[in-house]
């Protein structure tokens, strides 16, 4: 009886552990958020299922979104309303709203915390801090501007530029 539980627990430990990292992969798989403009909303997909998680109610109008590094924030602008949502990657919930005027809409989050968002309406491109919302800087782009990408310079170490209001 003893050797037919040892043969027992032989055959199905390794199910059990094939199973446990299964799971584990699928609740390490990454959030994806998607913008809904029809409805004012966020949707929250989970990519290690592919099922919807979440809807999460977003003022008026989202246009584009981004996340930080590490997933610590969401942030989606909203031209028609001149704010920028910020959401919390860790939970979900209720937004915190940032009134920047003008119209925000391509954005962009360095490693620092510090956002680059395109105002297509006053052909600028702010450079706000992305905890306060506290304008660091705004720089004349050209005529309305759009899309924003960031990509960190190779061999440079990051480092944060001066925090001046232009």
């Amino acid at each position: 009886m003893l050797a037919t539980l040892k043969r027992l627990a032989a055959a199905v430990a390794p199910l059990v552990l094939a199973s446990a990292i299964a799971a584990s992969a699928q609740a390490a798989a990454p959030l994806l958020y998607v913008t809904n403009q029809t409805d004012n909303s966020v949707l929250v997909i989970d990519t290690g299922s592919d099922a919807k998680v979440a809807t999460l109610a977003v003022a008026s109008g989202p246009a584009m979104i981004t996340a930080a590094p590490g997933g610590r924030h969401i942030y989606i602008t909203h031209p028609e309303a001149g704010q920028i949502s910020i959401l919390d990657g860790h939970r979900l919930g209720v937004p915190r709203l940032l009134d920047v005027g003008g119209a925000p809409f391509g954005i962009a989050v360095a490693s620092d915390g510090r956002l680059f968002v395109s105002d297509w309406n006053r052909n600028l491109l702010l450079v706000l801090d992305g905890e306060t919302g506290s304008k660091i800087a705004e720089i004349s782009v050209g005529h309305a501007p759009a899309h924003v990408a960031l990509r960190p310079r190779a061999g440079v170490p990051s480092s944060p530029i001066a925090r001046t209001t232009a």
